[in-house]
């Protein structure tokens, strides 16, 4: 409780000539602010502060709604080509390390795992849309390197290859098309 008082302008008194009430009563009073703050804080709501617009603080750790939507909107503007964690963060002035523990946490996914998953979202897309492309150009179009990368993360996030589902789609078999699978990303990194 000392330490606590000292913090709270005791500190002063202890440098000055003074009295014992004097130091007793000052030690006193910043007790009590410091008790009276502490209250007025516990008071307060934790949740459901609203912030802008009336959305709802974000929760401790995680990207605030606003940032993440700048966030995703970027990376779809630029799903063609590489975005990388820099210029990411950068679009929300964080840290690259900040910047990926809080997308990671508003997402449930890490923001490269976020770009693939995109990607190949739009080469489902294609594929379904536009049956005369090969896969090399829906590889590109959806901003993997190459084919062999794309087929890789296409087979592991649909669970087929690409060539399949686009037979699937084609011969109205729709099974494996529109069920999403769930893939446990720590266990393919």
């Amino acid at each position: 409780m000392t330490v606590r008082a000292v913090k709270a302008g005791a500190l002063e008194f202890l440098t000055k000539p003074f009295g014992n009430e004097l130091l007793l009563e000052t030690v006193r009073s910043a007790i009590a602010r410091t008790k009276k703050n502490e209250r007025s804080l516990g008071e307060m709501p934790q949740e459901g502060i609203t912030g802008f617009h009336g959305l709802k603080a974000p929760a401790a750790g995680k990207l605030p709604r606003h940032k993440l939507h700048r966030v995703i909107e970027y990376i779809m503007e630029n799903l063609e080509g590489s975005p990388t964690l820099g210029q990411m963060a950068g679009v929300v002035h964080l840290s690259s390390y900040h910047f990926a523990r809080l997308f990671k946490a508003a997402t449930g996914l890490a923001p490269h795992q976020f770009v693939i998953t995109r990607r190949i979202e739009r080469a489902q897309h294609l594929l379904r849309t536009n049956g005369k492309l090969g896969l090399a150009e829906v590889a590109f179009r959806s901003g993997f390197a190459n084919q062999s990368h794309f087929c890789l993360h296409f087979k592991r996030i649909a669970g087929v290859t690409p060539r399949r589902f686009r037979e699937r789609i084609l011969n109205g078999d729709r099974s494996t098309v529109d069920r999403p699978r769930i893939v446990d990303m720590q266990q393919h990194y």
